[in-house]
């Protein structure tokens, strides 16, 4: 998503489907990167959901910054579950 000042502008939409495609493709580290994207509402609609799923193949795949993230969320999860 840096882009490359005055030949390629920053475009998170396409940063988005460029990471999905490679992600599509087993590759642990877009993996993580589309459940980052989902996760936090980059490129695409925010889903936590969506964001878990691709957390789960990326750690599948061995990528412990997925592990970490879905540790994270869990743990988010708990502590806001009862909070009114």
């Amino acid at each position: 998503m840096a882009g490359a000042s005055g030949i390629l502008e920053p475009n998170a939409n396409e940063a988005y489907a460029w990471a999905k495609s490679a992600a599509e493709g087993s590759y642990p580290k877009a993996e993580y990167t589309v459940g980052y994207f989902c996760e936090m509402g980059i490129g695409v609609q925010k889903n936590v959901v969506e964001a878990n799923l691709w957390y789960e193949r990326a750690a599948a795949h061995g990528d412990e910054r997925a592990r970490h993230r879905q540790k994270t969320m869990e743990t988010m999860k708990q502590t806001t579950c009862c909070i009114m």
